[in-house]
């Protein structure tokens, strides 16, 4: 439960996908807002190994709830930073854009989640690889793309 100041302002953003609820004001001048878990159905995944440079990757691809547009989806293409990060880490982006009506790439980078380790090859070639498999893949619109 968080609490803020009665002069706060009702409108709440966040980079997160959390749904929020805001009760009345209650005692002092403080409302407070509570967490709700966000329900979210993925149309369906296609999970995916290419080849990066000089190691094996595997990713995924995740198709939103609700009918092609004409066109096909736009690409939410989730590109890593960094850090050590397996697309898992970055499951609150893939909510974000399927609930906008993205389909959303998001890979496991060298050494992690399912892909291979290998300390020859560079990072950089892998993500334009990833990137290239992203858009053959099929229902992808390819000219609205994010990054």
């Amino acid at each position: 439960m968080i609490s803020y100041p009665k002069n706060t302002p009702k409108l709440f953003v966040s980079l997160y996908p959390v749904i929020f609820s805001v009760s009345d004001y209650q005692g002092e001048g403080i409302m407070t807002i509570n967490q709700i878990q966000d329900v979210l159905t993925i149309g369906h995944t296609i999970e995916l190994t290419f080849a990066g440079d000089n190691v094996r990757l595997a990713g995924q691809l995740d198709y939103p709830d609700r009918p092609k547009p004409e066109q096909g989806y736009p690409l939410l293409f989730v590109l890593h930073h960094a850090g050590c990060n397996a697309r898992a880490d970055y499951g609150h982006y893939a909510r974000m854009g399927l609930m906008k009506g993205y389909a959303v790439f998001r890979w496991d980078k060298r050494g992690m989640g399912r892909s291979g380790a290998s300390g020859r090859g560079s990072t950089t070639q892998d993500a334009v690889n990833a990137y290239e498999i992203a858009l053959s893949q099929p229902g992808i619109n390819r000219r609205r793309l994010r990054s």
